[in-house]
């Protein structure tokens, strides 16, 4: 794919957008983590492009980095041939705002959104012209983020794409690791790289350092290796997830 490959929310036309980083040399070391597996792992990723496009050095040490449709171009790569073991990175923006769950999500978990913000996610899923700046200025636009009401809606909206996202791409993903009978062997890690906030401190998005902000789940899942449900208390930065990881695969940290 080229530096125009859109990202698709839902079903809806936001493109996000990003200007090409010239003469990038490459990450330190120590974040080429996909360097520390292409000896004995066939590497993939599947992103939705912006700021981890290729041109930001991203794609270092990976077989196959590609942008755009990712959920559809992951499942299509693991139903394919390919060397075992493997290491898959896949990134999504839908949760990312605006939030724009199906309509059966916002009954489920926003049934109390407010007009006119239940209205405006409605037409922006059936498309927008401007890609992604035009479709968040159109949705903040919509919230009266004075409005008590108003920032429960906003907040329900986040949770019901949060759920949207875990029934049509995680479930999806896991359910292809089952069917090829990989389910058992693979380290699945779940995690994101910010929270979210909701005027707790006046401020929307992920622009401050706030709790809400800087706390981000992390569930680890394998079968027989890490015990089910368990929950770990004290602090585990992301910093610390690189050396985890190829310590389960049993690789030598860079």
């Amino acid at each position: 794919t080229g530096n125009d490959a859109p990202t698709f929310i839902y079903g809806t036309d936001l493109t996000f957008k990003w200007r090409p980083v010239e003469n990038f040399r490459g990450w330190p070391v120590g974040v080429r983590q996909t360097e520390a597996l292409e000896r004995d792992y066939t590497a993939a990723a599947f992103t939705a492009g912006a700021n981890i496009h290729r041109s930001r050095g991203f794609g270092q040490g990976f077989d196959v980095y590609r942008h755009g449709h990712e959920l559809e171009r992951a499942r299509e790569w693991l139903a394919g041939p390919h060397l075992q073991p493997f290491f898959v990175f896949f990134h999504t923006y839908a949760v990312h705002d605006p939030y724009l769950p199906p309509a059966a999500w916002i009954d489920r978990l926003a049934p109390d959104a407010r007009s006119p913000l239940r209205d405006e996610v409605g037409r922006l899923r059936a498309g927008v012209e401007g890609g992604w700046e035009n479709a968040h200025r159109r949705f903040w636009a919509a919230v009266d983020k004075g409005n008590p009401a108003d920032v429960s809606s906003v907040s329900q909206l986040y949770d019901a794409a949060v759920g949207a996202m875990d029934e049509a791409i995680v479930k999806s993903l896991l359910d292809d690791l089952d069917a090829r009978g990989l389910a058992d062997s693979t380290l699945v890690v779940l995690t994101s790289d910010h929270g979210e906030a909701f005027g707790e401190h006046g401020n929307f998005l992920h622009d401050d350092l706030y709790r809400e902000t800087l706390r981000v789940p992390l569930i680890l899942r394998l079968p027989d290796r890490l015990p089910a449900g368990r929950r770990v208390e004290g602090r585990a930065p992301l910093l610390d997830l690189l050396p985890t990881l190829l310590h389960v695969a049993g690789v030598t940290a860079p």
